[in-house]
Order: structure tokens, then sequence, then C-alpha cells
């Protein structure tokens, strides 16, 4: 993202100026032991969304389901440095020489995998919400910038990392595992930490505005925190965007949901994220701890708050 958008004020800049088209460019050939000249990079990035823009040039894409909450497009480019060499093809003389090769050579770039014509080397990934909480992912696999032909993939799990080492004691997000110490501000700028409510058992709940099954199950919530609110605290982590607090607030304040809120924005993307250390895909999600950090059960999906009662209920005997 800071290289292209790098490119982008560096465009602007020299709108005025225009530079000869060179027919050939010579870069030092730079090889890193283990990956090779122009190793690609897979992390998705440049986000279509309606708070994002293209660097280059404005896409219309087609085929969104309407069902679809929260889409969001993504790139992922697996020659970037071809990528940055057809951008200087197509500014026609508005990016001088010294630049393209200063930023080729900043990279491991063999001069010789660069096509001196356009080629394929972008994939568009469309990713967002269905009405079951469900993630659902949909590649345009025939580059046509249409997800209408293409067939989405839905699912609700999670990538399940096993700890290899030794050690009494793993942070993660898994049964098992001590729950990860997060901390935050509440959704209305009080600050907040899990360690606060060692002693308890916690019930971490992710949900969202957009989410039908996390409000369906909202009741259940409501029902839960007054049989059991003696032993537990339940913290609710809302998925969501800035735009929708009001609804969430509105939400909070109809169903009665007296306990903990936090928010997460959607559009911020940092390792720091809870939803991320939690790698929650699917909506809601429940996460038990126990009194002493442990992570007891987890669950995804509507109508499995009768799980969590369950162990609740197995703690409160005498």
């Amino acid at each position: 993202m800071k290289r292209r958008s790098f490119i982008l004020l560096l465009a602007f800049a020299m709108a005025g100026r225009t530079y000869a088209q060179q027919p050939e460019i010579r870069v030092a050939l730079k090889t890193v032991p283990g990956t090779g000249p122009g190793s690609p990079r897979l992390s998705p990035a440049m986000l279509y969304g309606s708070y994002s823009f293209n660097f280059d040039s404005a896409r219309s894409f087609k085929g969104i389901p309407a069902t679809l909450a929260n889409p969001v497009i993504k790139e992922l480019d697996f020659q970037p440095q071809q990528g940055m060499y057809e951008l200087y093809q197509r500014l026609n003389g508005r990016m001088s020489p010294e630049t393209i090769v200063n930023e080729l050579s900043k990279s491991s770039t063999d001069t010789l995998s660069l096509s001196a014509h356009p080629i394929r080397h972008i994939v568009f990934i469309l990713s967002g919400f269905a009405a079951n909480g469900k993630r659902v992912l949909i590649t345009d696999a025939n580059n046509n910038l249409d997800f209408g032909d293409d067939q989405p993939i839905t699912y609700g799990g999670e990538i399940v990392f096993k700890n290899a080492g030794k050690g009494a004691s793993v942070t993660g997000s898994q049964p098992g595992e001590d729950a990860y110490p997060f901390a935050g501000k509440t959704i209305d700028g009080q600050p907040f930490a899990l360690n606060t409510l060692r002693g308890r058992y916690v019930l971490l709940d992710f949900w969202g505005s957009w989410c039908n099954p996390c409000i369906s199950a909202i009741p259940d919530l409501v029902q839960l925190d007054r049989q059991y609110h003696d032993i537990l605290s339940i913290v609710n982590i809302a998925y969501d965007e800035q735009k929708n607090i009001p609804r969430l607030q509105q939400l909070i304040k109809t169903h009665h949901m007296q306990w903990t809120h936090l928010f997460e924005d959607m559009k911020d993307n940092y390792g720091t994220s809870i939803i991320k250390r939690f790698k929650v895909e699917a909506y809601p999600t429940q996460i038990l701890i126990d009194p002493a950090g442990k992570i007891l059960l987890r669950t995804s999906g509507a109508g499995k708050i009768s799980q969590v009662e369950a162990l609740l209920k197995a703690a409160s005997r005498p």
C-alpha cells in the first residue's frame, strides 16, 4: 500500500512534467537466497470498498450479490514488479525513468521476467458475510471484473493452529489455551482489560448490527446474564462500521444488554485486532473463559447458548 500510494502522489506531483520513454530499462539484478528474483506478494492488498480508492484507474465491478453484507474487494498481485512497470508505461512519460529504476531496484527484480506488454498478474477476491453470519468468498476466476459468473465459497469455521512447543500455558483462541489478554476501549470510550475479570467466568460474544443470527441470539444472552450474573461477565465485541454505532447502541438499549460492549471497526486491519487474535470468521461466535483465564468452549453460529449454559450450570452447583 505504501509503495502504491507513493506512486499515486508522484503521478500527481509530476502531472506537468514529461519524460521521454526509454526503449530499454536496466535494473541491477539482486538475488535473495531462498526466494529467487521477483518473489510474488501473496497477501491481499489494495482494498476496493466504500472507504478506499483505486490508485490508478477506476474499475467497475459487477455481479456483487445484493444480499452480501459489508462487501470488500481485495486485489491479489502475483507480480507487483510487473504492475509497477505497466504503470510506468501507462503514465506515458509522466514518471521519470530514474523513478521506475529506483523502485524496481528496491526489490529482487529480474528485468528478464518483466513483460513488455500487459499481462494478467492480478486476481480480485470479493469478501463479505451472508445473512447467516458466515463469510463468503468469490474469486473473479476469469478476470472479467464480474463476480456473477463465479462460484462462491461459504465457510464458517476457523483455521486451528496447534502448539507444538513445550510449556504449561499457551495464549491463544482455542479451548485449552489461555485467552489472549486483550485490552481496549468500550463503545462508550471507557478503558477495558480482560484481565480485570479474572476470578469470574467470561463469555466473549462476537456480533454485528448487520448479522441477523447475532440479533436473534440477544434474548438468550440476556437470559444467561440474568441467571448467572453472580459468576458470569459477558463481553460483546461488535465487528462493524463506524456509521452503525448508533444502531448498535439502540440495540443495546432496546434489549437491555447491561454488560460490557466493545467495538472494532471493520476498516481497521491491525495485528492488535481482537477479531484477528481470536481468529473469528463466523458470526455470532462465543468463547467461554473460566475464572483462571483458560478457554473452556468455543462455538460459532446461532442456537449454541445451551452449550454455554450447561457448563455454567455445572460450575454453579454446590
